[in-house]
């Protein structure tokens, strides 16, 4: 982008995105207002999705977990009022989400826990059908599928 003039503003922003607000991130050491508020705003929110997505951990989180730790380098790495933008925003969203809607992972079954809607892979297969009582065995084969494809359900129980 370097070459074409009018991207020189969103330039600076993807090269900028990793440096820290304390002056120790990468390649020119800015701190705070002299890092382009687009890189800002842009460092918070790609590695709220990449602690969401295991890229940052080697778990994957969900979003309250994942904005815990993103607020655990608040005025560090990240600026303090981005983090407290998208922590308002997250806390507003989880709130309007009910707690029933809210898939779990397989490390969370339990024996005896009914599957409240058919449980699909990412090739829309059926996996197991709504209103399946999970018992040590499904939770077992269940875990070993998401390792052997890499891959995390979001599991929907009553």
């Amino acid at each position: 982008m370097m070459p074409a003039p009018e991207l020189k503003n969103v330039s600076n922003i993807l090269i900028s995105q990793y440096e820290y607000v304390n002056g120790k991130g990468h390649k020119q050491h800015l701190t705070e207002e002299k890092i382009p508020i687009g890189a800002r705003i842009l460092a918070v929110s790609r590695d709220y999705y990449r602690y969401q997505l295991g890229k940052l951990d080697a778990e994957k989180h969900n979003k309250a977990v994942s904005l815990k730790k993103i607020k655990q380098f608040s005025g560090v790495q990240y600026d303090a009022k981005v983090v407290l933008a998208l922590e308002k925003i997250v806390n507003a969203e989880l709130k309007s989400i009910d707690a029933h809607d809210i898939g779990i992972v397989s490390d969370l079954l339990k024996p005896g826990m009914v599957l409240k809607e058919a449980l699909f892979n990412n090739n829309d297969i059926l996996v197991l059908p709504e209103g399946h009582t999970f018992d040590d065995a499904s939770i077992n084969r269940l875990r070993g599928l998401e390792q052997r494809f890499n891959m995390n359900f979001s599991i929907l129980v009553d």
